[in-house]
């Protein structure tokens, strides 16, 4: 379940805001909490720019 969310997340920031900078990739793999990782999921979803959603993690992550 954790690879998968974590590759979900990985598909919609490849999707929408290409290429995803390699910090990004760093952190998701590490994250082994699934509430976080669905967290991030759906901020991926709603993020308008790369920016916003990095701002998310650091939050998230804090």
């Amino acid at each position: 379940m954790l690879q998968t969310t974590r590759d979900n997340v990985l598909k919609i920031l490849e999707a929408r805001f290409e290429p995803v900078p390699q910090s990004i990739l760093r952190r998701l793999k590490e994250i082994n909490d699934p509430d976080i990782l669905e967290m991030l999921h759906k901020r991926a979803l709603r993020s308008g720019v790369m920016d916003e959603f990095k701002r998310a993690t650091d939050i998230i992550l804090e």
